[in-house]
């Protein structure tokens, strides 16, 4: 099987908050994985291949009011289950040092302790 993704990544458990860029309500999610790329998640509600989203992953930090970072995206794949859906969001741009501080930190940790996720 031949693997397509061109970040590595990461078990990543945070909480976070989706909202689909066509005004659809903001829904909890979990976060399961993240890479440069992208981010894995489990949502409550399908979402369709191609959706627009908006991600505020909670990142509790003394020099962060919001206690998280936004990243805007769009779904690249999307499996429904029987508690929920997984969909991998793809970012509009990769995650750096300087647009994404406090999320760029995480997941170098992560990527510090961790081995890669299939």
């Amino acid at each position: 099987m031949h693997d397509r993704r061109r970040y590595e990544r990461v078990p990543f458990i945070r909480d976070a908050v989706l909202g689909r860029d066509e005004g659809i309500a903001p829904a909890n999610v979990t976060v399961m994985d993240l890479s440069e790329g992208g981010v894995g998640l489990f949502v409550p509600n399908y979402i369709a291949q191609g959706a627009r989203l908006t991600l505020l992953v909670h990142l509790p930090h003394p020099d962060n009011p919001e206690r998280g970072e936004v990243v805007h995206g769009q779904v690249r794949f999307s499996k429904a289950e029987f508690e929920g859906t997984r969909i991998g969001m793809e970012f509009d741009e990769l995650l750096t040092e300087v647009r994404n501080p406090l999320l760029w930190a995480e997941l170098q940790a992560a990527l510090l302790r961790s081995t890669r996720v299939d």
